[in-house]
């Protein structure tokens, strides 16, 4: 924990987190903002942040930062918010992410780099870099109620890939935090998700909508109803009555 105080930091020491040295996070709106935040908060010495978009006013429903930002780089926006609560933490932000790009920067050095943008192409292409890097890598989107995390790039797309994600699904803060906790919790305690999937959020049931969780690694198991056998009972002699009337 060099550069932050014991006092800061006291209450997680005893949970002995694996805190990486550098890690790098691919996107930063709604997912990769919180992302990078909980990281640094974490402890993290460095993070890269790559994105080439502009925060625009509608990010703000989701990205823990003001107006004066509205034009501006999202990662140096997302740099610049981890800078007042960690100062010490060294925030690198860039463009687009590129293979060449990564080359350039020494990138293959960090150990784990998450990915939350919104389209098919560039999850895959991070990925690829990933696994000939070989660097953990981690995918954590959020759409509607749900937020969710994997280690494989999930083939989802938005019906336009030029028409990101970010920009035409609905979403809203809560499933952002949630799916950059469970990418955060899977690098601080050193575990791979590999082909693991985890979402969390609100669902659709026949009762209406409730609050679920999905581990693809939990088998559902549907409760079968205990079958009585009668073929043993004479229900003639049965003398019991309920509400008056003999049955």
């Amino acid at each position: 924990m060099d550069g932050l105080g014991e006092t800061m930091m006291e209450r997680q020491l005893a949970l002995n987190l694996e805190l990486p040295a550098e890690v790098a996070v691919v996107g930063c709106g709604g997912v990769g903002s919180w992302t990078a935040y909980l990281l640094a908060m974490a402890g993290v010495k460095t993070i890269w942040l790559f994105d080439s978009d502009l925060v625009s006013e509608s990010n703000l429903n989701r990205i823990p930062i003001d107006k004066s930002w509205i034009g501006k780089p999202k990662s140096k926006a997302v740099a610049a918010l981890i800078q007042t609560v960690r100062p010490d933490c060294v925030t690198m932000p860039v463009g687009m992410f590129t293979k060449q790009l990564a080359g350039q920067l020494g990138l293959g050095r960090v150990k784990w780099i998450i990915s939350t943008t919104d389209t098919l192409r560039s999850r895959r292409l991070v990925q690829e870099w990933a696994e000939s890097e070989c660097v953990n890598y981690i995918e954590a989107a959020a759409e509607g109620d749900t937020g969710s995390a994997t280690g494989q790039a999930a083939d989802w797309a938005t019906a336009d890939e030029v028409n990101p994600g970010y920009a035409s699904v609905p979403v809203w803060c809560a499933p952002c935090v949630s799916a950059a906790v469970i990418a955060v919790s899977h690098v601080v305690h050193n575990q791979p998700m590999g082909d693991r999937t985890i979402r969390l959020g609100w669902g659709k049931t026949e009762e209406g909508q409730e609050f679920q969780i999905f581990d693809s690694e939990v088998e559902v198991v549907e409760e079968v109803p205990e079958v009585i056998d009668l073929s043993d009972i004479d229900l003639r002699t049965i003398s019991q009555e309920f509400d008056g009337v003999p049955f």
